[in-house]
């Protein structure tokens, strides 16, 4: 085993993929059941955040 950063960035990609899964599933409940709340919000500003998109 290498003493590398490619863990590190696998472990990033997989946060950030599941950050994007979670704002997903509030949006959808947000759309469809109308849970909708400040932790709706807040996924996808994290999402967003971790995959580098302005939000404003």
């Amino acid at each position: 085993m290498g003493g590398g950063t490619a863990g590190l960035d696998g472990g990033r990609r997989a946060l950030t993929a599941f950050a994007a899964l979670v704002a997903g599933l509030w949006t959808y409940r947000a759309v469809t059941d109308g849970a909708d709340g400040p932790w709706v919000r807040a996924a996808r500003d994290y999402a967003a955040w971790r995959v580098g998109v302005a939000v404003g």
